[in-house]
């Protein structure tokens, strides 16, 4: 579809098209699709397709209303905000490395876990509910293979999770190994707050469209594979692989003064790194 012939009764039906295929009910397509509308004439469309385009708004603005649905709504609706999150987490499921048997524990248990945090916090990022709620999955998959590890070789039964032995809190989520070329340090970026600000204020200012900004922070600050952002996305695994090549690719050919601003950002985090306990 040519961004020229884009009109509100065209976002309506991709918005529709999206929804019906995610099995999202909680927002009216037309409310949604008319947000989305207002919001890409006004920022424009980026350098990806304008089916892109609206089904990365789609994605972003449906996960905020999953989230303040699953902690404000009456309770008819948050119900079902739940029942969403559940059959969505179902999907992601059978892409990690957990036993059949085991995977409805796995979605059970981090349902519970997001329902604790959910009542007692609030994500400062709404939009990434999804992504966060896949890494709540990913993290108790990996726990449970432990636990279960730790049985078979008889030993301790109740292990340190994941969290405590890396002393990080639930939201953050840390990278692993380093390497010496630019964009593999990007990747090993600690959750630090402020860091985190810098490097997504960057991205901001060099890469083009929602689209990159999304996959960039996803796969650079958040540790999703392409495979899995496809999932989060409804793309093709290797459509994401693409738009991570020109973002790599982006890095390369900075400028040097670009470059040096970005490398500052990467020696600070050599030295959260090396002050780490």
């Amino acid at each position: 579809m040519e961004e020229n012939k884009f009109d509100l009764a065209a976002c309506t039906h991709l918005v529709t098209q999206y929804l019906l295929a995610q099995k999202w009910q909680l927002v009216a397509p037309q409310e949604l699709a008319t947000r989305i509308y207002q919001n890409l004439v006004e920022d424009g469309f980026g350098q990806g397709s304008v089916v892109e385009a609206v089904q990365t708004r789609v994605w972003q603005h449906y996960a905020k209303h999953l989230h303040d649905c699953c902690r404000h709504a009456d309770e008819a609706k948050e119900a079902r905000a739940w029942g969403e999150l559940r059959h969505w987490l179902g999907q992601q499921v059978h892409r990690l490395p957990t036993r059949p048997e085991e995977q409805e524990d796995v979605i059970q248990e981090t349902l519970a876990d997001l329902q604790t945090f959910l009542a007692k916090n609030e994500l400062e990022a709404p939009r990434a509910f999804l992504m966060y709620a896949l890494q709540a999955l990913r993290r108790k998959s990996i726990d449970m293979n432990r636990k279960q590890a730790a049985v078979s070789r008889g030993g301790d039964q109740n292990p340190l999770s994941w969290e405590e032995m890396n002393e990080e809190s639930p939201e953050k989520v840390i990278k692993v190994g380093t390497t010496g070329n630019v964009e593999r340090k990007v990747e090993n970026v600690v959750s630090n707050a402020e860091l985190r600000t810098k490097l997504k204020a960057f991205f901001q200012r060099h890469l083009s469209g929602d689209q990159q900004l999304l996959v960039a922070e996803l796969y650079f600050l958040d540790g999703l594979e392409p495979k899995e952002i496809a999932g989060l996305l409804g793309k093709s695994p290797h459509s994401i692989r693409m738009v991570k090549a020109r973002i790599v690719q982006t890095f390369r050919t900075l400028p040097s003064d670009q470059k040096g601003i970005l490398l500052e950002i990467l020696d600070e985090i050599d030295r959260e790194e090396s002050h780490a306990p």
